[in-house]
Protein backbone atom coordinates (compact mmCIF):
# COMPACT_ATOMS: atom_id res chain seq x y z
CA UNK A 1 0.00 0.00 0.00
CA UNK A 2 2.78 2.42 0.94
CA UNK A 3 4.50 1.82 -2.40
CA UNK A 4 1.34 2.88 -4.24
CA UNK A 5 0.41 5.87 -2.08
CA UNK A 6 3.16 8.34 -1.23
CA UNK A 7 3.20 11.33 1.12
CA UNK A 8 1.62 13.55 -1.53
CA UNK A 9 -1.54 11.46 -1.39
CA UNK A 10 -1.76 11.65 2.39
CA UNK A 11 -1.11 15.39 2.26
CA UNK A 12 -4.07 15.88 -0.07
CA UNK A 13 -6.30 13.67 2.06
CA UNK A 14 -5.37 15.55 5.25
CA UNK A 15 -6.28 18.86 3.60
CA UNK A 16 -9.60 17.50 2.33
CA UNK A 17 -10.52 16.11 5.75
CA UNK A 18 -9.50 19.28 7.60
CA UNK A 19 -11.64 21.37 5.26
CA UNK A 20 -14.68 19.08 5.57
CA UNK A 21 -14.63 18.27 9.30
CA UNK A 22 -15.07 21.12 11.76
CA UNK A 23 -12.21 21.63 14.25
CA UNK A 24 -10.19 18.79 12.73
CA UNK A 25 -6.46 19.41 12.34
CA UNK A 26 -4.80 16.25 11.07
CA UNK A 27 -1.38 16.00 9.44
CA UNK A 28 -0.36 13.82 6.54
CA UNK A 29 1.43 11.55 9.04
CA UNK A 30 -1.81 11.18 11.00
CA UNK A 31 -3.66 10.11 7.87
CA UNK A 32 -0.85 7.83 6.75
CA UNK A 33 -0.84 6.07 10.14
CA UNK A 34 -4.64 5.75 10.11
CA UNK A 35 -4.67 4.24 6.63
CA UNK A 36 -1.80 1.90 7.52
CA UNK A 37 -3.76 0.79 10.58
CA UNK A 38 -6.94 0.17 8.55
CA UNK A 39 -4.97 -1.75 5.91
CA UNK A 40 -3.48 -4.00 8.59
CA UNK A 41 -6.66 -4.44 10.65
CA UNK A 42 -9.46 -4.49 8.05
CA UNK A 43 -9.62 -8.31 7.99
CA UNK A 44 -9.67 -8.70 11.77
CA UNK A 45 -13.15 -10.20 11.48
CA UNK A 46 -11.60 -13.35 9.97
CA UNK A 47 -10.38 -14.18 13.49
CA UNK A 48 -13.98 -14.91 14.56
CA UNK A 49 -14.55 -18.39 15.97
CA UNK A 50 -16.84 -19.54 13.14
CA UNK A 51 -14.17 -18.86 10.51
CA UNK A 52 -11.28 -20.28 12.53
CA UNK A 53 -13.21 -23.51 13.14
CA UNK A 54 -12.78 -24.24 9.42
CA UNK A 55 -9.01 -24.79 9.88
CA UNK A 56 -6.67 -26.88 12.01
CA UNK A 57 -3.75 -25.48 14.01
CA UNK A 58 -1.55 -25.52 10.90
CA UNK A 59 -4.10 -23.48 8.94
CA UNK A 60 -5.12 -26.43 6.78
CA UNK A 61 -8.76 -26.39 5.73
CA UNK A 62 -10.84 -29.06 7.46
CA UNK A 63 -13.37 -29.21 4.62
CA UNK A 64 -13.47 -28.57 0.91
CA UNK A 65 -15.42 -25.32 0.96
CA UNK A 66 -14.46 -22.56 3.37
CA UNK A 67 -16.06 -19.15 3.63
CA UNK A 68 -15.37 -15.77 5.20
CA UNK A 69 -18.77 -14.31 4.33
CA UNK A 70 -19.60 -11.33 6.59
CA UNK A 71 -16.06 -11.14 8.02
CA UNK A 72 -16.11 -7.38 7.52
CA UNK A 73 -18.68 -7.10 10.32
CA UNK A 74 -16.30 -8.21 13.08
CA UNK A 75 -13.63 -5.74 12.04
CA UNK A 76 -16.17 -2.93 11.89
CA UNK A 77 -17.56 -3.79 15.33
CA UNK A 78 -14.04 -3.73 16.77
CA UNK A 79 -13.58 -0.18 15.52
CA UNK A 80 -17.05 0.96 16.53
CA UNK A 81 -16.97 -0.27 20.13
CA UNK A 82 -13.65 1.29 21.05
CA UNK A 83 -12.99 4.89 22.09
CA UNK A 84 -11.96 7.44 19.48
CA UNK A 85 -10.84 11.04 19.71
CA UNK A 86 -12.96 12.02 16.71
CA UNK A 87 -16.41 10.59 15.95
CA UNK A 88 -16.39 11.46 12.24
CA UNK A 89 -13.11 9.63 11.64
CA UNK A 90 -14.55 6.71 13.61
CA UNK A 91 -17.58 6.58 11.30
CA UNK A 92 -15.44 6.93 8.16
CA UNK A 93 -13.05 4.21 9.31
CA UNK A 94 -15.91 1.86 10.19
CA UNK A 95 -17.46 2.45 6.77
CA UNK A 96 -14.07 1.71 5.20
CA UNK A 97 -13.96 -1.74 6.80
CA UNK A 98 -17.66 -2.42 6.09
CA UNK A 99 -17.19 -1.56 2.41
CA UNK A 100 -13.79 -3.04 1.60
CA UNK A 101 -15.62 -5.81 -0.28
CA UNK A 102 -18.03 -3.42 -1.96
CA UNK A 103 -17.90 -5.34 -5.24
CA UNK A 104 -19.62 -8.19 -3.35
CA UNK A 105 -21.26 -6.61 -0.30
CA UNK A 106 -21.49 -3.11 1.11
CA UNK A 107 -23.01 -1.27 4.05
CA UNK A 108 -26.43 -0.92 2.42
CA UNK A 109 -26.76 -4.56 1.36
CA UNK A 110 -25.25 -6.13 4.47
CA UNK A 111 -27.39 -4.30 7.02
CA UNK A 112 -30.48 -5.85 5.43
CA UNK A 113 -29.02 -9.35 5.81
CA UNK A 114 -28.51 -9.43 9.57
CA UNK A 115 -30.88 -12.42 9.76
CA UNK A 116 -28.16 -14.43 7.97
CA UNK A 117 -25.45 -13.48 10.45
CA UNK A 118 -24.66 -16.07 13.12
CA UNK A 119 -23.25 -15.54 16.60
CA UNK A 120 -20.01 -17.24 15.53
CA UNK A 121 -19.43 -14.58 12.88
CA UNK A 122 -19.03 -12.00 15.64
CA UNK A 123 -17.09 -13.85 18.36
CA UNK A 124 -13.63 -12.30 18.19
CA UNK A 125 -12.29 -12.43 21.73
CA UNK A 126 -10.66 -15.89 21.62
CA UNK A 127 -8.51 -15.34 18.53
CA UNK A 128 -8.84 -11.63 17.74
CA UNK A 129 -7.32 -10.37 20.98
CA UNK A 130 -3.98 -12.04 20.31
CA UNK A 131 -3.92 -10.82 16.73
CA UNK A 132 -4.54 -7.23 17.81
CA UNK A 133 -1.71 -7.38 20.34
CA UNK A 134 0.64 -8.82 17.71
CA UNK A 135 -0.12 -6.00 15.28
CA UNK A 136 0.24 -3.39 18.01
CA UNK A 137 3.61 -4.87 19.00
CA UNK A 138 4.75 -4.14 15.45
CA UNK A 139 3.96 -0.47 16.12
CA UNK A 140 0.92 -0.46 13.86
CA UNK A 141 -1.47 1.77 15.78
CA UNK A 142 -4.32 4.18 15.17
CA UNK A 143 -3.51 7.78 16.15
CA UNK A 144 -7.20 8.46 16.81
CA UNK A 145 -8.15 5.35 18.84
CA UNK A 146 -7.68 5.42 22.60
CA UNK A 147 -8.56 1.76 23.31
CA UNK A 148 -8.06 -1.55 21.50
CA UNK A 149 -10.47 -3.88 23.28
CA UNK A 150 -11.67 -7.02 21.52
CA UNK A 151 -14.77 -8.92 22.62
CA UNK A 152 -17.47 -11.32 21.50
CA UNK A 153 -20.00 -9.07 19.83
CA UNK A 154 -23.71 -9.78 19.49
CA UNK A 155 -26.39 -9.28 16.87
CA UNK A 156 -27.76 -6.50 19.10
CA UNK A 157 -24.34 -4.79 18.92
CA UNK A 158 -24.45 -5.10 15.13
CA UNK A 159 -27.94 -3.63 14.78
CA UNK A 160 -27.08 -0.79 17.16
CA UNK A 161 -23.97 0.03 15.14
CA UNK A 162 -25.94 0.22 11.90
CA UNK A 163 -28.61 2.41 13.52
CA UNK A 164 -26.04 4.77 15.05
CA UNK A 165 -24.17 5.15 11.76
CA UNK A 166 -27.45 5.95 9.98
CA UNK A 167 -28.31 8.51 12.65
CA UNK A 168 -24.87 10.13 12.50
CA UNK A 169 -25.00 10.49 8.73
CA UNK A 170 -28.33 12.31 8.97
CA UNK A 171 -27.45 14.53 11.93
CA UNK A 172 -23.91 15.51 10.90
CA UNK A 173 -24.86 16.48 7.33
CA UNK A 174 -21.25 15.77 6.43
CA UNK A 175 -20.10 14.43 3.11
CA UNK A 176 -19.11 11.06 4.51
CA UNK A 177 -18.32 9.87 1.00
CA UNK A 178 -14.89 11.27 1.76
CA UNK A 179 -14.27 7.95 3.48
CA UNK A 180 -13.37 6.57 0.02
CA UNK A 181 -10.06 8.43 0.45
CA UNK A 182 -9.34 5.96 3.26
CA UNK A 183 -10.96 3.01 1.49
CA UNK A 184 -8.99 3.17 -1.78
CA UNK A 185 -5.55 2.42 -0.25
CA UNK A 186 -7.10 -0.40 1.80
CA UNK A 187 -8.57 -2.03 -1.33
CA UNK A 188 -5.26 -1.70 -3.17
CA UNK A 189 -3.31 -3.16 -0.25
CA UNK A 190 -5.86 -5.95 0.13
CA UNK A 191 -5.60 -6.99 -3.52
CA UNK A 192 -1.79 -6.92 -3.49
CA UNK A 193 -1.65 -9.05 -0.36
CA UNK A 194 -1.22 -12.80 -0.90
CA UNK A 195 -1.61 -12.52 -4.66
CA UNK A 196 -0.25 -16.04 -5.18
CA UNK A 197 -2.95 -17.51 -2.97
CA UNK A 198 -5.60 -15.46 -4.71
CA UNK A 199 -4.86 -17.28 -7.96
CA UNK A 200 -6.82 -20.19 -6.48
CA UNK A 201 -9.90 -18.05 -5.83
CA UNK A 202 -12.88 -18.47 -8.13
CA UNK A 203 -13.05 -14.70 -8.60
CA UNK A 204 -9.38 -14.33 -9.50
CA UNK A 205 -10.03 -14.39 -13.24
CA UNK A 206 -12.11 -11.23 -13.13
CA UNK A 207 -9.52 -9.50 -10.90
CA UNK A 208 -6.33 -10.70 -12.59
CA UNK A 209 -5.93 -7.67 -14.89
CA UNK A 210 -6.44 -5.27 -11.97
CA UNK A 211 -3.99 -7.15 -9.75
CA UNK A 212 -1.35 -7.50 -12.49
CA UNK A 213 -1.60 -3.75 -13.12
CA UNK A 214 -1.07 -3.04 -9.43
CA UNK A 215 1.90 -5.40 -9.29
CA UNK A 216 3.48 -3.65 -12.28
CA UNK A 217 3.15 -0.32 -10.48
CA UNK A 218 4.74 -1.45 -7.20
CA UNK A 219 7.50 -3.42 -8.93
CA UNK A 220 8.57 -0.48 -11.12
CA UNK A 221 11.73 1.18 -9.71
Amino acid sequence: MKKMFDDNYFEVVSKRLNKAIERLNVTKEDVKNLVTFLTAFHDLGKAAELYQSQFDNDCNALRKNTSFVFHELGGALFLWYNDWENQTLKVMSTLTVLNHLNAIRNFNTTRHKTSEVKDGHLKLKRYGGGLVQKLLSNEICNPFMKTYNVKDYTLADLKDMFAEIDSYVVESRLNLKLYVLLLTPVIVGDNLDSTASREKDESYGSKSHFISSLLKEVETP
